[in-house]
């Protein structure tokens, strides 16, 4: 069973263990993961109190989706409007997979 979150401008991934916390963000269709730097994390200043740690892109919609799939850590990114519901490589195509440990 493939389970998934999607992932658009306006509507991030905050993921927390309780010690650092991280998000997934769109922002002009590319993903970005970034980092908390200090208290006030996201609602400061970028490269003060958060950074940017990696940028995906795949040329698509700038809409992924994050999740587990066949036992693999998925991202996803829409390439047309059909989206997730349409055919793989045609209508979304995957960015990234790894095998779970």
């Amino acid at each position: 069973m493939a389970q998934y979150t999607t992932i658009s401008t306006g509507n991030p991934l905050e993921i927390t263990n309780n010690i650092d916390t991280f998000r997934y963000n769109v922002s002009s269709s590319l993903l970005y993961l970034d980092k908390e730097i200090t208290s006030l994390g996201f609602d400061g200043a970028e490269n003060v109190d958060w950074a940017s740690i990696t940028a995906y892109t795949g040329g698509g919609l700038g809409i992924f989706r994050l999740g587990v799939r066949s036992l693999h850590w998925v991202m996803d990114e829409i390439l047309t409007p059909t989206g997730f519901i349409g055919d793989e490589n045609i209508d979304w195509k995957n960015v990234q997979k790894h095998k779970a440990a």
